[in-house]
Formats: structure tokens, sequence, C-alpha cells
């Protein structure tokens, strides 16, 4: 398959998962009224997802199935990080503490790095 090809078709399969993730957090118990904000968090970190492989599998297995979904938001609700306002950025602070992000190429843990810790700032300077 082409790259760009790959590239786009791997961008839609996951549209779709945040999709159904949203439709997941938006019914009882969780009843999360903020999708907007969620997708728009998502976006944000897109370019990352899609340009490491890695990533993009720890982020499909945290948002495939409801079972999973929900115990990834149960485990951010009651994080102890509460440096972590978003959860999506959690999810993506939860592959950075692993040992999936030691193994990614240099280029790869910069980039995410660079667009988590911008991200951070901007957030807890919004927040504060």
């Amino acid at each position: 398959m082409n790259k760009d090809v790959d590239f786009i078709a791997r961008g839609l399969i996951l549209d779709n998962a945040i999709d159904d993730m949203i439709k997941e957090l938006s019914v009882s118990p969780f009843n999360v009224i903020h999708s907007n904000e969620i997708y728009k968090d998502y976006k944000h970190y897109k370019p990352c997802i899609l340009s490491s492989e890695t990533l993009y599998r720890f982020f499909m297995i945290k948002v495939m199935t409801k079972e999973t979904i929900v115990r990834n938001y149960n485990e951010f609700k009651g994080q102890e990080d509460y440096g972590i306002y978003k959860f999506i950025d959690y999810m993506i602070v939860d592959f950075t503490r692993g040992n999936l992000m030691e193994e990614i190429p240099v280029e790869e843990n910069k980039f995410i790095s660079k667009y988590l810790s911008e991200r951070l700032s901007t957030v807890n300077d919004t927040i504060q």
C-alpha cells in the first residue's frame, strides 16, 4: 500500500475509533458533556499518533473496545497525577511513562515529547 494512502487510512480509522470512544463516554455512568473538547484535544495529538506506529498501536488499543475505554477513563479520573487535566493528554502521558517511549526512534520521541510539553504548558496555564 502507498505510504500516503496508508497514512490517510490510519487517520480515518483513528477518527472513527475516537468518535466511538466519545459516544461511549457520553452515556451513563460518565455522561461526559465536553465531547467537543475531547475531539479537539485528540486533534492536537493526531499528527504524533499517526507519525509513530508504536504510539498509534498503543492509542488504538486504548480506544478499541468499550471495556478498555471505560478502564482508561476510570484510571484517568482516579489518577494521582493531578497535573494532567484532560483525558487525551492522560493517554499520551501514559504512553510516555512506559517502556514503549524508550523503544521508539529518537526523532519520534522528540516529536511526541515536544507536542506533549507544549500542550501541557498551554493547558495548565489556561486552567490556573
